[in-house]
């Protein structure tokens, strides 16, 4: 998946979340070549220091956080558009 290396969601590292067990027959090729399949949520997420939060931009530091995130949210959305 492109949108994972573009707008930066690679700084939260790896993508988090609840995984199935089992993989549907039909869907084990492509998951193999992308492990995200086995999701059923999806969680970026980043560790901050506590002390972050008592700096006078901790605020705008979480926003550019989540707006880090809302392309990978607008494109896993994008199909329940419709």
């Amino acid at each position: 998946m492109d949108i994972l290396k573009s707008h930066r969601i690679s700084d939260f590292g790896e993508i988090q979340g609840e995984k199935i067990k089992k993989i549907p027959e039909e869907f084990k090729k492509e998951a193999a070549v992308q492990p995200l399949m086995y999701h059923t949520t999806f969680l970026a997420m980043i560790k901050l220091p506590a002390t972050e939060t008592t700096k006078p931009v901790f605020v705008d530091q979480i926003i550019g956080l989540y707006q880090l995130t809302l392309p990978l949210a607008k494109f896993l959305s994008e199909p329940f558009q419709s």
